[in-house]
């Protein structure tokens, strides 16, 4: 499939319409498509941890403590059980001559590559931004065993899904041609 393509028809999948199988050689040759992402100075500032597999049960606690109360249990699994794979995504402040809001951009870069190979792959994606939500944050870094200088952007969630490709309106009421 063409990227233009790929990107027109690009849908949000639920959750619950995943099938929590997603083999890790997948997820491997989906973070190829990184090579291709600005790096802003050469910095690669992103950091990725991955549950995928055995250790998709992980990621759903990392989910659960995100989450707290706020969801209960028939809830959680309803929007969590068909997830078969979570990427919770990071940045690291560099110190040099880019500012740390170009390397956090670089970041948010690579999710997107990544969100298109997954889906090129015929994956359901959904990517979440939890970004200096302060409770999350500290929790994220400690059930992921980051240092204080990654800050967490996100996560993405990624199940196999069927795609179901729908026509988009027209962009020209959002697009102003000088």
């Amino acid at each position: 499939m063409s990227i233009l393509k790929l990107m027109k028809n690009r849908v949000s999948t639920k959750q619950g319409k995943m099938s929590p199988t997603v083999p890790k050689e997948d997820i491997k040759t989906a973070f190829s498509a990184l090579t291709a992402v600005p790096v802003h100075g050469k910095t690669k500032p992103y950091h990725f941890v991955v549950f995928t597999e055995d250790k998709a049960d992980a990621g759903r606690d990392v989910i659960r403590m995100l989450k707290g109360d706020k969801l209960d249990e028939e809830s959680f699994v309803k929007h969590f059980g068909g997830v078969g794979a979570f990427i919770f995504i990071f940045c690291k402040e560099i110190e040099g001559k880019i500012p740390h809001y170009e390397q956090e951009w670089s970041t948010a870069c690579g999710v997107y590559s990544l969100q298109l190979s997954l889906q090129e792959m015929g994956y359901g994606v959904n990517w979440y931004s939890i970004y200096k939500d302060t409770k999350c944050v500290s929790t994220l870094r400690e059930m992921c065993v980051m240092s204080s200088e990654y800050t967490p952007m996100g996560y993405v969630m990624v199940g196999k899904a069927s795609l179901e490709y729908k026509d988009r309106e027209d962009f020209a009421p959002y697009v102003n041609f000088m």
